[in-house]
């Protein structure tokens, strides 16, 4: 009865088909936002794949995801970003 019990939860909190989910958004993205033909989206999968799956959600850190964030690098066009000092942060 444990083992069923644990296999049952092992499939709770987890998107069905999220490696076809996500590569399939970074191609839409890439076709129609983003025409860029540096981004290859098996990579960042991958990149992903190896900073949160299989891994306790505890113990994945910022720093788990930088191979997966210089994979997907973006040159933000000039006037389209707001910088910093425009927010106004009230307490």
């Amino acid at each position: 009865m444990l083992f069923f019990l644990t296999d049952v939860t092992a499939k709770f909190g987890t998107t069905p088909n999220l490696k076809q989910i996500v590569i399939g958004r970074c191609y839409e993205y890439v076709t129609l936002v983003n025409p860029y033909p540096r981004y290859n989206c098996e990579e960042i999968w991958q990149e992903f794949e190896k900073a949160v799956v299989r891994r306790s959600p505890c113990d994945v850190r910022v720093k788990d995801y930088q191979n997966m964030f210089r994979a997907i690098t973006q040159i933000l066009p000039c006037g389209k970003v707001i910088p910093f000092k425009c927010f106004h942060i009230k307490n």
